[in-house]
């Protein structure tokens, strides 16, 4: 009888371990997958942001060449009706 019961200990503990280990291991792979999906958001948030830095710039630009020509024709129409 103690044997059985010893033996039944053992076998709970063993079962104990291996549902434990299993829990950690799919913790730890679930924890990865995240980790994994954070830095490729990361990494595409990091290139929409470059991308839309580019953009501004050279609207900035554009709109810097638009107000010279803007100018030039304020210019020539001046002459014009002078």
């Amino acid at each position: 009888m103690l044997q059985n019961y010893r033996m039944s200990e053992t076998f709970f503990i063993y079962v104990l371990q291996t549902v434990s280990a299993l829990l950690f291991g799919g913790l730890a792979f679930f924890i990865k997958g995240i980790n994994a999906r954070l830095d490729e958001n990361g990494r595409r948030i990091n290139s929409l942001e470059v991308t839309s830095a580019k953009t501004e710039s050279e609207n900035v630009t554009l709109f810097h060449r638009l107000d010279a020509i803007e100018n030039k024709l304020d210019r020539l129409l001046e002459h014009r009706l002078k």
